[in-house]
């Protein structure tokens, strides 16, 4: 039973992440701020820590535009607003294989843990 929920789950996710863009913050401040507009003067409204997930709408410049992020706790939150793309690594782009796959396991698990 354990398996199949396990099976189940991971298949869930994979589908998910077909249907979203997910990154990770990898910031060397351990975390970045989410701002309302694509700038830097733009007010903050949110913050995200280095190594939770948020999911994000395709941009052409050099802002990603999010809307949901993934804590490292298990919780999410619609978290409206845009991270310059400079502090993030989207999680198919991870440039070693077990690191993605490590984090596509941890996104799933954060994901469906609530």
């Amino acid at each position: 039973m354990t398996i199949r929920l396990t099976i189940l789950i991971l298949l869930t996710s994979f589908v998910t992440l077909a249907q979203n863009n997910v990154a990770i913050i990898v910031d060397k401040d351990r975390y970045t701020n989410v701002r309302q507009g694509k700038s830097t003067n733009s007010p903050i409204v949110g913050q995200i820590k280095k190594g939770e997930f948020f999911t994000f709408k395709t941009t052409t410049d050099d802002w990603f535009e999010i809307y949901k992020t993934f804590r490292e706790d298990g919780t999410s939150e619609n978290l409206n607003g845009f991270v310059h793309k400079s502090r993030v690594q989207p999680i198919n782009t991870l440039p070693d294989k077990d690191k993605r796959e490590s984090s596509i396991q941890k996104f799933s698990a954060t994901n469906y843990n609530k």
